[in-house]
């Protein structure tokens, strides 16, 4: 049963083929010490390795 915050994979998808070829991908990085130190799996968006003009789709992007 989905919760009322959560998201299913079918939309997801879908997303994922409406923005395809308009959108790149960010490189993610993690380190292990500051995962060490939250206790918990922290992920870094790394903008600045991306491409150049890269564009960051919001909410009014459909």
């Amino acid at each position: 049963m989905l919760q009322h915050n959560s998201v299913a994979i079918t939309g997801v998808q879908a997303t994922q083929e409406r923005i395809l070829g308009i959108a790149h991908r960010i490189p993610v990085l993690t380190c292990r010490i500051v995962s060490d130190r939250t206790n918990s799996q922290v992920f870094f968006k790394c903008k600045n390795f991306g491409k150049v003009k890269v564009l960051i789709p919001n909410r009014d992007f459909r």
